[in-house]
């Protein structure tokens, strides 16, 4: 999580927020579900939308971290959607 990445030693020199609200172009927030083992949470998500000033989001449901390779035509499907329309 966010969290997680600010208090980790190995990122402490990292602030997520600062990193977030520094990017200008859009960026796709694809997310699992949580109880599945995806690495981002719903507070994470509300925290980097609030953040980034073009972010886009999209919850798959069934499926945890390994999004691209529990769903891959779906996955797939998000990435080249988001692309396109850029």
């Amino acid at each position: 999580t966010l969290t997680q990445i600010t208090n980790s030693d190995t990122h402490k020199q990292y602030d997520p927020d600062v990193l977030l609200s520094n990017i200008n172009c859009p960026v796709l927030l694809l997310q699992g579900e949580p109880a599945l083992g995806a690495m981002l949470y719903d507070e994470d998500v509300v925290r980097a939308l609030r953040l980034l000033k073009h972010g886009l989001h999209i919850r798959m449901a069934g499926v945890g971290h390994m999004l691209h390779d529990e769903k891959t035509k779906a996955f797939c499907d998000l990435v080249t959607g988001f692309l396109e329309a850029l």
